[in-house]
């Protein structure tokens, strides 16, 4: 099953990486050529990019800075941070400062589980990982006796959690629903 899931997710994905992949080596060019680099840190990028959502899945500790997380919320009113990276020790950044460099503004989820964040009111930390689309797109797959998984049905997957998410009517909550359904 697992191999079955990681040749999914290579298909789906692939398309998306070529594009995105593409896109930065175009970028990176620029920028080398223009300040005479051969290395090209985060920092570059963002302020260079109007960012909107940073991924992470380093495992390197504090690789979103404060500077990084600044130049985001100056770009973009709710800045998407998600630093996944597993275990705790590894994760890019705590989700404490990346609401106090963001004065309360960016949405977190994090890979590994954190405590709620007070900044003038309790901001709850998602923890998010596989178990909301995952299992859903297998259970759908094996319910519907479908021969494949497209891009559409993780799409699908993508827009119905996003529309169940708790920030959309308080920005104070969890941008993932409970997994307990509460």
């Amino acid at each position: 099953m697992e191999s079955a899931l990681n040749l999914v997710c290579t298909g789906c994905f692939r398309r998306m990486w070529k594009r995105w992949r593409n896109n930065c080596h175009g970028l990176m060019r620029r920028m080398s050529v223009r300040k005479r680099i051969g290395n090209v840190a985060l920092s570059d990028v963002i302020r260079q990019i109007d960012a909107t959502i940073l991924i992470g899945l380093s495992t390197v500790t504090c690789s979103f800075t404060e500077e990084i997380v600044c130049e985001m919320a100056r770009k973009v009113e709710r800045p998407i941070i998600l630093p996944l990276s597993n275990p705790t020790s590894k994760c890019e950044a705590q989700p404490e400062d990346l609401i106090r460099w963001s004065s309360g503004r960016a949405l977190i989820a994090a890979g590994s589980p954190f405590a709620p964040v007070n900044y003038n009111r309790p901001i709850l930390i998602a923890q998010c990982n596989n178990v909301y689309i995952f299992p859903a797109i297998g259970l759908g797959v094996i319910a519907s006796r479908a021969l494949r998984v497209t891009d559409f049905m993780f799409l699908a997957a993508a827009r119905s959690l996003a529309e169940n998410s708790p920030a959309l009517k308080d920005h104070s909550a969890s941008v993932l629903p409970p997994i307990s359904g509460e």
